[in-house]
């Protein structure tokens, strides 16, 4: 499966990375582990499409092909704060502020299995 996406001119293709994918939710299913990545890589609000890479068109022809944006297509989503550390994105102040707290919320968490 591939990620295609309109890019300026051209039509753009994410082939994803078996180590990436793998390295997401087992429970995920490919679609949603393939909409994570499109997440992670895309703009929030880039419109995109997941296909079978049977369905492109030959390399040789690439730059010929363009991206219709339609029914069907997704929208790539702004990335939730943990996500965004876990890939070194920039964090806004409140972003930061609501990792902080999530941060001593599993620290308590820990201490308090760590006493039990």
């Amino acid at each position: 499966m591939r990620i295609i996406y309109q890019l300026g001119e051209r039509a753009a293709v994410i082939v994803p990375a078996a180590k990436f994918l793998n390295s997401l939710p087992k429970e995920w299913s490919e679609e949603e582990r393939l909409t994570h990545l499109a997440d992670k890589e895309l703009p929030t609000g880039t419109e995109y499409e997941i296909v079978d890479e049977k369905e492109l068109p030959p390399r040789d022809f690439r730059d010929a092909w363009e991206f219709t944006a339609g029914e069907g297509n997704k929208e790539s989503q702004e990335l939730d704060v943990e996500s965004k550390v876990r890939y070194r994105k920039e964090l806004t102040k409140d972003e930061a502020k609501q990792y902080e707290a999530i941060r001593a919320e599993k620290k308590k968490e820990l201490e308090d299995a760590n006493i039990n």
